[in-house]
């Protein structure tokens, strides 16, 4: 996959080259520093970290099929 951004619109576009794997890292594993810098809302401005504890939930409940 590779990341795309067309006139400000982020996309993943599939391509025949290989990449690298990450260690899935969860977030348990992540520091305290790290949490908490992820759940302070202020670090971020007007974007939404969607995998922080005050969304995550709801994140996954959207993700369920109807």
């Amino acid at each position: 996959m590779r990341y795309y951004l067309d006139l400000g619109t982020p996309y993943l576009n599939l391509n025949s080259v290989d990449g690298e794997y990450q260690d899935l890292v969860m977030w348990e594993q992540l520091p305290d520093a790290a949490r908490a810098a992820l759940n302070d809302s202020s670090n971020f401005g007007k974007a939404e970290v969607p995998f922080n504890d005050e969304h995550y939930e709801e994140h996954l409940d959207n993700a369920w099929p109807l």
